[in-house]
């Protein structure tokens, strides 16, 4: 530190931001009109995810998000009360190994 300078000696060109490893919880929602088609809609949804890297695209973000599938928990099925539809929702956890902002 020298009395005369000001603040802090810094390159002209600053290196990039290092972001470490991150766990996501997304919370996850299936509608159907029966108790079988909801199955078979929640068995598709997990097959996609289980099978590798999901590219997660937020509507109001220009980012994509490279994730895969970590957990999830038992899904809490009930009737909605308004149109007697089925609804299904429940917890899963991702991991992004390597965060980075990624647009498209």
């Amino acid at each position: 530190d020298f009395r005369e300078r000001d603040g802090e000696e810094l390159p002209d060109v600053l290196p990039s931001p290092c972001y470490k490893a991150r766990d996501v919880t997304l919370y996850i929602a299936v509608y159907a009109s029966t108790l079988v088609e909801y199955n078979t809609r929640r068995a598709a949804l997990m097959e996609v995810i289980r099978a590798g890297w999901v590219n997660l695209k937020v509507k109001e973000l220009p980012a994509t998000y490279r994730l895969y599938y970590k957990t999830a928990t038992d899904a809490k099925v009930s009737a909605d009360i308004t149109d007697g539809r089925i609804v299904g929702r429940w917890k899963m956890k991702f991991r992004e190994p390597k965060p980075g902002l990624t647009t498209e």
